[in-house]
Parts: structure tokens; sequence; C-alpha cells
């Protein structure tokens, strides 16, 4: 609960601003509905990983992906990552502009992590 006087999404910026994510994400979760948490909501949810056909993709390749998906996907939110296994290898927000400065390599994933 926030403090007394204190509006919920103040609550939350403040334990975000303070480095404590894990708790705002945990009273966003039991937190009554309220317009003003809404964005907070989105911005705090757990990032979803989607995958895209790649012929880089041996099943191997693709566990590995996840592996880093799993421990960065928040740190690149909106963004297309380029993977070589479980190694990042480049990132922008523009899959054009990234896949420009690539190199041709068939082993490289190109994965969109959406903002939510």
């Amino acid at each position: 609960m926030p403090p007394s006087g204190v509006e919920p999404a103040e609550h939350v910026r403040c334990l975000v601003e303070s480095g404590r994510v894990a708790e705002a994400r945990r009273y966003l979760a039991s937190a009554p509905d309220d317009a003003s948490l809404t964005g907070w909501r989105e911005v705090l949810a757990p990032p979803v990983v989607r995958f895209l056909p790649t012929t880089s993709g041996s099943a191997e390749t693709m566990r590995l992906n996840s592996l880093w998906l799993n421990a960065h996907a928040d740190e690149h939110r909106g963004q297309w990552v380029a993977l070589r296994g479980d190694q990042f290898v480049d990132c922008d927000g523009e899959l054009d502009v990234l896949h420009r400065r690539l190199p041709d390599d068939a082993t490289i994933t190109l994965i969109k992590i959406p903002l939510v």
C-alpha cells in the first residue's frame, strides 16, 4: 500500500525510481483498477517473447535464443535484436537499420521484443 496521502501512480514511480521494480510489479498486481496505473501496468508487464520464423534455427539455437531472451528481453523492449544462439550481436528499433549493419550470416536470428 502507498503511504497515506500518496497517489497510487506516484507510489509506483517512487518504487521504480528507487530500483524496487519487483515491488512495484507486486503492488500493481494487487492494486485496484485505477486509470492512473494503466501506463505503469503496461511498462512493468513481464516481457512477452514471440519467435519469428528463421532459417537459422535448430532446436538448440532456439533454446539458446530463449535463454538469452529470458535474461535480457527487458533491456531491449520495442527493439529488434540479433542473436547468435545465446550471444547478443546487435539491436535497433528499426529492422532495416539493424539488418544493414549485420554481416551476411545465416546463423543470426532476428527477434522483435514487444513493448509489452
